[in-house]
Parts: structure tokens; C-alpha cells; sequence
């Protein structure tokens, strides 16, 4: 099984290449063959990749909407075997195959190098039974996965479960960044419904812009350079630093953005006019950056902003009409800032949840504060639950309702307010998925490590990943000396961590504006490090990383021009010590990485669901709607509707009386808080209700309703949509 789940996978991986980038090559080509044609191989696979994206997403959104499932696989097929024609027909005379013969043998290398790290992503993803890395907080993953699979079913985007954690039990975002859910669904109707899909897509993006990153660092003048061993070198490292080799593991949904910010970054600064197949891949880039994650929409928005005026400034001339344009928009801003309050009340709803709607100014202490301490998210989600599920008053999660007014009338408190935020979590965040990240226990968002060692000790249960790097900085901390101090204001320590990751990110910024040309892509970039706070409530290394690593490389790149071809002429010099020494140390931290991401997918806390799933497919009918607390998940993997949030004791008595489930499982596979622990503190038992099982080694119950049937009479009964 395992051997076919391999073979299937790769098979993925090798479609994903094809329909990926030859759709985009032909659509490059037909709009300036000729220039594209001299574009580097690195340039034109990522452009090919993002312009077939958003042509397969394009198709995948018409066709689930107004076809049927058979016609949507169809479709797939004829797609895939379109481009399989192509490159059999057509291969030695497209752009992929013209720029393929030019590249030469450093640049095939590290190609090929990128094809084994990637193929060892592919089999190390086996390891994990279902799409939820608990351990670096992936908790979304599932929900991405039953969306694609609910499109490619015929059933449209309406979830069949309600999470009392988010508002209206849904999560909104999905709709409005569509693309990780319907690239997803081609696989689909390719291969059929497997959770693999899920990451295929994004590891071939990391992929790609490892080898883009590194063709950026290594080449000088207009990125034409021809490659040298520098290449390989940059390339395999970039792989395998310990936090890239993570994030590009896991299959994050947060690498295809970075591949789109690069993506820009690259094609901006490689010549001072833009030709047609250029302007076209810049704007395809922005479009897929507005379409993948919430983060990556904002980076697109600024992005696009940012360089609109750049461009406009660029294409006057005189200083009057530079001056009138500078004079308009302070005069806009103004208007903007004199309107904030009521321009605040008219915001569309999906934009209530903006982390700058919970903070409010304390009088006595003159300075800005979170309305709901350190652990922002979880209070909220709890509030949440008893809203949804208790009838609580919705005034109670709505945040400041005078936030605008506050931050109007003290600007320089919030500026305060907002530097610490961005030395505490941002910087950190940010140096953390460039570096080697924050060594501890890997533990579920919003507990810290120790705490998840004191009650898995306690409980008898499973430890997170002792020792390990982990990207989720989900540990609610920052270590400071010998001490923990929690995420909050630092500015009574200036020498901490903290700071020294935002000095780093400024010299980084400073270093990256040397050249003229990607100053417009800096200013975007730290815009939208300023941004981030204000947007999210719980900014960590996966909503940072969007810009770090291309940062990081414009810096490099910089470098590597002011001392041109340095590296090459070491690596050609000592062929003999310095060349197997590099090879040796990459060869190392490869194995290291490998374990690592190895312990990630295997951690017990990563596979506490598995014996819990098995039970709940067993024990329960298709139709039966099961209360839990990650309803995502169970819904997923199961094909069971579900009801629920994280808060699933504290609110069992409101779940019930509003959705009477048939089936309630209640766990403490995901951390805080321990709902299998609470149900034993009140008796072990629910009234109305009928243990199924009870598995107190491995700590969850599951109940069934007391007037429900056996599952084997209740196969044939319609299945009841959760709803308020």
C-alpha cells in the first residue's frame, strides 16, 4: 500500500511538472516568443508555473461550477493529455526545450539536484496518516483538502460542518483566495481523491523557487549570466537550510507566494522597460499572490500599489508634475486618515477579524494593549464558541468598536504600540524562517512546550518532537537569557532577541536598496512587514516568510555583485578540498534535515487521530452528524458532517440543544484544552447519550445519541446539513 501510495504520488509530481508550465510556455510563447526565448530557465519555469496555475484554476472554477464531476475529470484528462502531446509533437521546438539546450551542464545539475531533494519530500510525506502537521500548527490543511474534494464531487463550495471557532462557522477565506482549492481539484480529476494532492502542488513550487533564488543570487547585470558551480552550490543550500527544508517538507501553503513574490522581484529588476511577456508574467504574478492566502493578498495588493506609482513616477517628467503627483497623494492620505473612523464602520464584514480591531488604549498606562492578553487567538476562538454555540451577545468578539477613534487620537501610542509588535513576533518570526529556527518541543498552537510535557507527562499521552526545529514558533514565547518571557511589550529589554532579529531585517532592507532597481520591491516588502501585525493576530513564521527568503536573496544578491564571481573562483581553485568540503556539508545537513522532517511527519502527536478515525468510521453512520472539537478533520477523513470547535466541553450543552448530534467524540488528540480530561472530571458520561467506546489510554470517547439507530439501519438516511 505504501509502495502504491509512493508511485501514485511521484506520478503526481511528474503530471504536475507537465500541466504546470507547458499550458504557460505556450502562452509566453504566442505572446513574444522571440524574448522569452532568452529568458533563463529559471525565469521561464516559474513564469510558466503561475500563468498555467491561474489558467488550470480558471478552468477547474468554471468547469466544478457548471459541469458535472465526470465532466470535470474529463476535462483534466484532456488537459494532461494535451500538454503530454505538445512535449511528444512539439517538445525540441518550444521554449522549454530552446531554453533547456542553452542552459548548461551547472544549471541541468542543480536542476536535477531540486528533482532528488524534492523526490525525498514526495516519500517522506507518506509518513503522515492525514493532511494536519498538529506539531508546527498546520491546522488548516483539511480544510483546503474536503473543499477540493466537495468541488470535484459536484457539491459545491458550501462546507458540510460548522466550526464554532470562526464567525458564521466557516472560514471565509477560502473563497476569497480559491487557488491552493482549485489547483488541488485538478489533481483530483486526474488522480482521484487522495490527500497527497494537497502537497504535490506547493513542494513543486519550492522547488522552483529554490532554483529561482538561486539563479537571482548567483547572476549579475540583466540575470542573463551563464550559471557556474556558485549556482549549485546556493541552490542545494537553500534547500537544505533547516528552515526552508521544513517549510518546503511540510508542503506549507505558503511557498507558492513566496514563489510569486520572487517571481516579481526578478522580472522587475531585470530591465528598466517592461516588454509585453514581461508586463504580462508581472501582473499574472500579483493576480496569483491576491488569489492564494490571505498574506499573500495583502503582499499582492501593496505590491501592485507600490509599483503602479513607482512606474507613474518613473514616466514623468519635470519635477512639477512629480511634485503635483507627491501632493495628491499625501492629500489622499490625509483625507484618510481625517476619515478613519467612519471609513472603518463601512468595512466589508470580512474584514472585521483584522487584529487592529482588538487593541485599545489604556489610559493609565498611555499605550496601546491587546484587549485579550498574550494568547489573542485562543480567547477569541473561545469567545467564539460560546457565541455560536451558547447564544453569548456577538458584541463580545467584536473587538474595539472605538479602535479607529483610539489610534486616531494617539497616533505616536500606536506607532509604540506597533514597533513592539513588530520586535517581538515579526522580527523573530522573520529571522527564524531565513535561520535555523527556534530549537524546543514542537507543541499545538497556543500552548508552550513545557506545558505540553508537564500534561502528556501527566496524562500518560505522547510528548511533542523533543529537540527539533520546528517553523511554527507556535510556542507562545521568546526566550530572553535564562528566562521565558511571553509575547507582549520588550521594549524594557533592547537587547534581546528580539531586537537583534530587527536590526538583521533592517541592515537586510538597507543592503537590498543598493541597487535602484529593486528599491520599489524592498518598499513592498517592508510595508507589508509593517502591515502584518495590524492584520493578523497571531503573526508566525509562515505569514512572514513570504518576503524573508526573497529578501534575504536581493540582500545576497548584492553581495555576491560587489565581489562578482567570488564564490566561483573558490569552488574552481580548490576543486580538491574546497569543493568536497561544501559537498560534504551539504551531504550532512541533508541527513539532518531528513530526520528531522522524518520525526515531524511520524511525531505521535501528528498521528494521535489515527486509532480516533478508525473508531469514528467504524463505530458511525455516513449521515451521522459528530460533534468534536476539529470537525475539519473528522469531516475530512471520515465523509461525516460535523459540528464543533476547540471548545467542545465548555460548550457541549449549547452544541447539543442547537444541533443534536448523533455522535459526539471528544478527545484530547489536539492539545489545549483537554476535553477527554474535562468529561472525566464531570463523570465520564453525557446525558442522553451512549458510550461507543471509550479509550482512556490513548484518551477519547466517543457517544452515540440514545434514540439514534444502529449504524447498518441508518446507511440509507438522508444526511442533515449543520446549520445555526
Amino acid at each position: 500500500m505504501v509502495c502504491q501510495d509512493c508511485a501514485l504520488t511521484i506520478l503526481q509530481a511528474v503530471a504536475g511538472i507537465l500541466c504546470f508550465t507547458l499550458p504557460g510556455t505556450m502562452i509566453l510563447s504566442l505572446v513574444g516568443g522571440r524574448e522569452v526565448a532568452r529568458w533563463p530557465l529559471a525565469l521561464l519555469l516559474s513564469a510558466s508555473f503561475l500563468i498555467s496555475s491561474l489558467a488550470l484554476a480558471g478552468i477547474q472554477a468554471i468547469s466544478t461550477t457548471l459541469l458535472p464531476p465526470v465532466a470535470v475529470s474529463t476535462i483534466a484528462f484532456v488537459i494532461a493529455g494535451g500538454c503530454l502531446a505538445y512535449l511528444v509533437l512539439r517538445g525540441r521546438s518550444s521554449l522549454l526545450w530552446a531554453a533547456w539546450r542553452k542552459s548548461n551542464r551547472w544549471e541541468r545539475l542543480t536542476l536535477g539536484t531540486v528533482a532528488l531533494v524534492g523526490l525525498a519530500w514526495l516519500l517522506v510525506l507518506q509518513m503522515s496518516p492525514y493532511p494536519s502537521q498538529l506539531s508546527v500548527d498546520m491546522g488548516d490543511p483539511p480544510v483546503y483538502f474536503h473543499a477540493a474534494a466537495r468541488l470535484v464531487q459536484g457539491q459545491g463550495w458550501k462546507a458540510d460542518y460548522f466550526v464554532g471557532d470562526y464567525p458564521g462557522g466557516q472560514i471565509t477565506y477560502l473563497g476569497l483566495n480559491p487557488l491552493p482549492v482549485l489547483v488541488t481539484s485538478f489533481f483530483f480529476g486526474l488522480f482521484g481523491i487522495n490527500w497527497h494532492s494537497l502537497y504535490v502542488y506547493d513542494m513543486l513550487a519550492a522547488g522552483l523557487l529554490a532554483h529561482l533564488l538561486g539563479r537571482f543570487i548567483t547572476s549579475t547585470g540583466r540575470f542573463d549570466g551563464r550559471p557556474g558551480p556558485a549556482l549549485w552550490a546556493v541552490v542545494a543550500a537553500i534547500l537544505l537550510m533547516p528552515a526552508p527544508s521544513l517549510m518546503f517538507g511540510l508542503g506549507t501553503h505558503t511557498i507558492p507566494g513566496m514563489l510569486g513574490f520572487a517571481t516579481v522581484a526578478a522580472f522587475w529588476g531585470r530591465a528598466p522597460r517592461l516588454s509585453r511577456p514581461a508586463l504580462l508574467v508581472l501582473v499574472a504574478a500579483i493576480v496569483y499572490l491576491l488569489g492564494m492566502r490571505p498574506e499573500s493578498a495583502v503582499l499582492g495588493a501593496i505590491l501592485a500599489t507600490v509599483l503602479a506609482v513607482w512606474w507613474l513616477f518613473a514616466r514623468m517628467k519635470g519635477k512639477t508634475a512629480r511634485a503635483a503627483a507627491l501632493v495628491g497623494i499625501g492629500a489622499t492620505l490625509l483625507c484618510v486618515w481625517w476619515q478613519l473612523p467612519a471609513i472603518w464602520r463601512v468595512q466589508p464584514a470580512a474584514l472585521r477579524g483584522l487584529a487592529v480591531r482588538y487593541v485599545r488604549f489604556d489610559r493609565n498606562t498611555r499605550s496601546f494593549t491587546s484587549l485579550y492578553g498574550a494568547e489573542v487567538c485562543g480567547e477569541i476562538n473561545q469567545l467564539l464558541c460560546q457565541v455560536n454555540f451558547g447564544g453569548a451577545d456577538k458584541r463580545a468578539v467584536g473587538g474595539n468598536p472605538r479602535a479607529m477613534e483610539d489610534i486616531q487620537a494617539h497616533p505616536l501610542a500606536f506607532a509604540d504600540y506597533l514597533v513592539d509588535v513588530l520586535t517581538n513576533w515579526t522580527s523573530v518570526d522573520f529571522l527564524a524562517s531565513i535561520t535555523v529556527p527556534e530549537r524546543g518541543t514542537i507543541a499545538p498552537e497556543g500552548q508552550s512546550a513545557t506545558a505540553q510535557d508537564e500534561t502528556s507527562d501527566a496524562e500518560g499521552g505522547t510528548t511533542g518532537l523533543e529537540g527539533e526545529s520546528t517553523i511554527s514558533q507556535a510556542v507562545a514565547t521568546v526566550p530572553h537569557g535564562g528566562t521565558t518571557v511571553p509575547r507582549g511589550r520588550v521594549h524594557d529589554w533592547p537587547g534581546g532577541p528580539p531586537y537583534l532579529a530587527f536590526r538583521i531585517i533592517v541592515v537586510l532592507l538597507l543592503i537590498c536598496c543598493m541597487t535602484p532597481r529593486y528599491r520599489p520591491v524592498v518598499v513592498a516588502a517592508a510595508l507589508y512587514l509593517l502591515t502584518l501585525p495590524l492584520l493578523n493576530l497571531a503573526t508566525s513564521v509562515r505569514h512572514v516568510a513570504v518576503v524573508s527568503l526573497v529578501v534575504a536573496a536581493c540582500a545576497a544578491r548584492e553581495v555576491t555583485a560587489a565581489i562578482p564571481e567570488s564564490f566561483a573562483v573558490v569552488l574552481s581553485k580548490g576543486k580538491v578540498i574546497v569543493a568536497p568540503l561544501i559537498v560534504a556539508a551539504l551531504v550532512l545537513l541533508a541527513a539532518s534535515d531528513l530526520r528531522a522532517l522524518m520525526k515531524v511527519r511520524s511525531n505521535p502527536f501528528n498521528c494521535s487521530y489515527v486509532n480516533i478515525l478508525q473508531d469514528t468510521k467504524r463505530l458511525t453512520a455516513r449521515n451521522s452528524l459528530i460533534a468534536s472539537s476539529y470537525p475539519q478533520l473528522i469531516t475530512c477523513m471520515t465523509g461525516r458532517p460535523g459540528v464543533g470547535g476547540t471548545w467542545l466541553m465548555e460548550n457541549l450543552e449549547g452544541i447539543i440543544k442547537k444541533f443534536a448530534p448523533d455522535v459526539i467524540l471528544v478527545d484530547n488528540a489536539r492539545g489545549d484544552p483537554k476535553n477527554y480530561t474535562l468529561l472525566k472530571r464531570r463523570g465520564g458520561q453525557i446525558p442522553g447519550y451512549t458510550v461507543l467506546a471509550d479509550n482512556s489510554a490513548q484518551h477519547y470517547a466517543i457517544f452515540r445519541r440514545d434514540t439514534q439507530p444502529s449504524p447498518e439501519k441508518t446507511e440509507a438516511r438522508p444526511a442533515r446539513a449543520p446549520g445555526g
